[in-house]
């Protein structure tokens, strides 16, 4: 024993100066084939993506030969989502079963290869038509959208899904749209056509201003979506003659003065843009939108309609951008000296703090602050943690907003949020004037509860293409960071992480839009069809869910 066991020792100390090298870890391959879903042809120069279902990271791509056919080789195991665009088809994702609906999700083993692939497109549909003024006249740059219902923070409301510009003969045509129901509608962005200034300064063009101009028209000619006509339209269907005649109305001009707080001086270089805000209508087209020309700041825009609109403007120095929104209801008559002061918006200092410091060195987790208004242009209020947990979200103007975080490892939830002792994670944080009541402290928690699960329908078969939606309790539905939506995966299976405690429900529909499920009265129909579940800090919960059929969800 006394010659044993130095030779142990030796060879111990040897094994932990030379560690045995690690074995690499096989990769997987997926092999598939792309067919158009009406022929069943070959579809060739098909682009095939593949990419992480939860997360970042690079993905891989192909494109499929003459024969459709694609390889993907050397993929790290884990799981994915695997997509396909093609012109002339709807974008399509494996196991998508409608166009709208989740795809199902690839889980690639160690040195697993997959080789019976097939995906089926969908030809996409066209629209096409023109649009004329009350006189009959061709309008050339209007800009017409298919509009389509989707739900954005629990609301229902219409956007955009493809849109176009007329040309001269005021003909437009919209294509690549999925097949579903749509609205159209046609705005003549009167400071976007060519010759026509959309803002000017004193002595400027178009100093006059004009007295009529054209409200948003929907198909076939209506000034509200009660009186609007949806077009249905199916795969493969090119729709030509669909004409809009625009609406006009009596118009007023708005005129205001830019200052810029950093220089105590007129902005002369700020841009200003209208918004419509308040309407279930979602556009990413603003009805006004002028560049400051004159040393004073001084700025005109014409052809307003009346309704209601938020007035953002915008202003950069050098490297630096401040904005300023302010709330605008336009009636009857011009507005006059409206005056918007932009000035530096204000730093917000924060601190992470990790429950376990170790998982900190995975990623580099960014804080964001969501408008919760509809705040298109929204600059600033983006901060990447340091490696001390320190952070700072520079430049945040005034409004409400949500905070976020993302690049967090899977297993970690917001745990708290607060700013100068203020809860924040439900409430949201209000910046006004400037000022902020102090620093904004989060708690990330790597402890989050696990739900490992599978899809069953009534024969108690396992499903793919189903949407997983786990709904917090009813006390806590305000909290949308809650709610945590995946789809199965080949086989049937899903699993959920980084979910805080407390009590959920789990659903899995056929067939559901995306975000419905944030909506209480839709959710309301659906109560029974849930399956409870509790979750503790750090538990592994395992479930088997019925599956909610399609014709149920369309009642």
């Amino acid at each position: 024993m006394l010659l044993v066991a130095p030779w142990l020792f030796l060879s111990l100390l040897s094994q932990q100066k030379n560690p045995q090298p690690v074995a690499p870890v096989p990769p997987a391959s997926v092999e598939g084939v792309v067919l158009s879903a009406t022929t069943g042809d070959p579809l060739r120069k098909a682009w095939v993506s593949l990419r992480r279902a939860e997360g970042r990271g690079r993905s891989q791509n192909a494109m499929t030969d003459a024969s459709g056919r694609f390889t993907l080789k050397d993929i790290d195991p884990g799981r994915y989502m695997l997509s396909v665009d093609r012109n002339g088809f709807a974008s399509q994702m494996y196991g998508q079963r409608e166009p709208t609906g989740p795809g199902t999700v690839l889980t690639l083993s160690p040195g697993q290869a997959i080789r019976d692939i097939e995906i089926r497109m969908t030809p996409a549909a066209a629209i096409s038509g023109h649009v004329y003024d009350e006189d009959g006249d061709p309008v050339a740059y209007a800009r017409v959208s298919a509009l389509r219902y989707w739900y954005r923070n629990g609301q229902r409301e219409l956007g955009p899904a493809g849109d176009a510009f007329t040309n001269d003969l005021g003909e437009f045509r919209i294509f690549g749209l999925s097949p579903g129901r749509y609205y159209f509608s046609a705005v003549f962005e009167h400071w976007n056509r060519p010759g026509i200034a959309g803002s000017a300064g004193p002595g400027g063009e178009g100093g006059g201003g004009a007295e009529m101009a054209y409200a948003p028209t929907y198909y076939p000619g209506a000034s509200d979506l009660g009186r609007a006509l949806p077009l249905d339209l199916h795969a493969g269907e090119d729709l030509p003659g669909f004409d809009i005649t625009l609406l006009s109305t009596r118009a007023v001009r708005i005129r205001g003065r830019v200052m810029n707080l950093a220089t105590g001086k007129g902005a002369s270089h700020a841009m200003v843009a209208l918004i419509p805000r308040g309407a279930n209508v979602r556009s990413f087209v603003f009805s006004a939108q002028g560049y400051v020309d004159d040393p004073e700041g001084d700025f005109e825009l014409r052809g307003v309609v009346p309704g209601a609109y938020t007035l953002v403007a915008s202003v950069w120095e050098g490297q630096s951008s401040y904005q300023a929104r302010v709330p605008v209801d336009v009636g009857a008559a011009d507005i006059e000296n409206l005056n918007v002061t932009v000035g530096p918006g204000v730093d917000i200092p924060g601190r992470l703090l990790w429950d376990d410091p170790a998982q900190s060195k995975e990623t580099t987790p960014h804080v964001y602050l969501e408008p919760q208004e509809e705040g298109i242009l929204y600059r600033g209020g983006m901060g990447e943690v340091k490696a001390d947990g320190r952070f700072t979200l520079k430049n945040v103007s005034d409004g409400e907003y949500r905070v976020r975080l993302m690049d967090t490892p899977e297993a970690c939830f917001v745990k708290s949020a607060r700013l100068g002792g203020d809860d924040v994670l439900q409430d949201g944080i209000s910046v006004s004037g400037g000022k902020i009541p102090g620093a904004l402290e989060m708690v990330l928690d790597c402890a989050g509860g696990t739900i490992d699960g599978v899809v069953l329908n009534d024969q108690q078969q396992p499903v793919t293409g189903a949407r997983v939606v786990l709904v917090p309790d009813v006390g806590r539905r305000g909290q949308t960071q809650l709610f945590k939506a995946t789809t199965p995966d080949q086989y049937g299976r899903f699993t959920i992480k980084g979910i805080a405690p407390g009590d959920y429900k789990l659903f899995a529909w056929e067939e559901v839009e995306y975000g419905a499920y944030e909506d209480a009265d839709f959710l309301k129909r659906y109560e029974d069809d849930g399956k409870a579940v509790s979750i503790a800090e750090g538990s592994r919960e395992s479930a088997s869910l019925p599956l909610i059929p399609a014709d149920k969800t369309q009642r």
